[in-house]
């Protein structure tokens, strides 16, 4: 993994994200990370005075309305995770068009909404026009540990006109969830 060393007398940025969904889909079915986990979360960061983006999805949003006006309420931004936590990989255009509106449409009445980061970072190179389209920015649907997100990246470098900042997702809870003799050797080369 590289670093960057341009970054002259700037100390480097480090963007704390949190993706905000039902617990461990497709596996569990539940809320409690929503409705345990993301309080105590919030209350920490706050301890702490650390501004996070907190990429929810337009279901939760409608589900729990509350709890994304105390994100706001909070400094926090929120960013679009999609509306029902679908694949992007597996819809079409037409669908892929559905879900951005819809999740848009949830998200926005609390707040704008400019960043995105598709559920599993799944979002096919061809959906990316979309996201412009649907008045997103910034996008952080790729993962930096993915081997073929690192290809794609590469291979597009000099050929991407669409606009989009492109921050990937540095370490996911997926890699977290490893066993600890796979996951902590792997999380040690990340320094």
């Amino acid at each position: 993994m590289g670093f960057r060393t341009d970054f002259q007398d700037r100390p480097p940025e480090v963007f704390f994200t949190v993706d905000v969904e039902p617990d461990c889909p497709p596996y569990l079915h539940g809320w409690r990370g929503v409705t345990e986990g993301l309080p105590q979360l919030l209350d920490l960061l706050a301890g702490e005075k650390v501004p996070a983006t907190f990429f929810v999805t337009g279901q939760t949003a409608e589900r729990f309305p509350n709890i994304v006006r105390q994100l706001v309420a909070a400094g926090h931004e929120l960013g679009c995770h999609g509306y029902s936590h679908g694949r992007f990989g597996a819809m079409d255009r037409i669908q892929a068009e559905l879900e951005l509106a819809k999740a848009s449409s949830a998200l926005r009445r609390f707040s704008p909404t400019t960043a995105f980061r598709a559920p599993n970072l799944d979002l096919p190179d061809a959906f990316l026009p979309l996201l412009v389209e649907a008045g997103f920015g910034v996008d952080s649907s790729e993962g930096s540990h993915r081997l073929d997100h690192r290809v794609r990246r590469l291979a597009r470098t000099r050929r991407e006109t669409t606009g989009l900042l492109r921050l990937p997702a540095s370490t996911t809870s997926s890699v977290l969830r490893l066993p600890p003799g796979l996951r902590d050797p792997w999380l040690a080369r990340l320094g």
